[in-house]
């Protein structure tokens, strides 16, 4: 299954689950897709896909705070899960294609 698709993951934060709506698109074989939590919106940027892996960076805001993370992923089916690695510390996200 293509890692292509809008997804609903929740995100073990340090100061509660974070839920939040990832969406990948293909054409061509190039992706492009964003990042929406906590009525903020950001560009992924760098998506790699091997199978079903993926990877890809993004300028967040999260409680006031911009910085830089990866996001490093796996899609099985219609789950995805992975990480996202923050300045801070990494943060393991899963939810489902919807």
């Amino acid at each position: 299954m293509s890692v292509a698709g809008k997804y609903k993951v929740s995100a073990a934060a340090p100061n509660g689950n974070v839920e939040i709506i990832m969406d990948i698109a293909e054409s061509g074989g190039a992706y492009t897709g964003t990042l929406s939590a906590q009525n903020n919106t950001s560009e992924l940027k760098n998506i790699s896909v091997d199978g079903g892996s993926f990877s890809c960076s993004a300028n967040i805001t999260y409680d006031y705070d911009r910085f830089n993370v990866t996001i490093k992923g796996n899609v099985d089916g219609d789950a995805v899960s992975g990480s996202i690695i923050t300045p801070y510390m990494p943060v393991s996200f899963k939810g489902q294609r919807i």
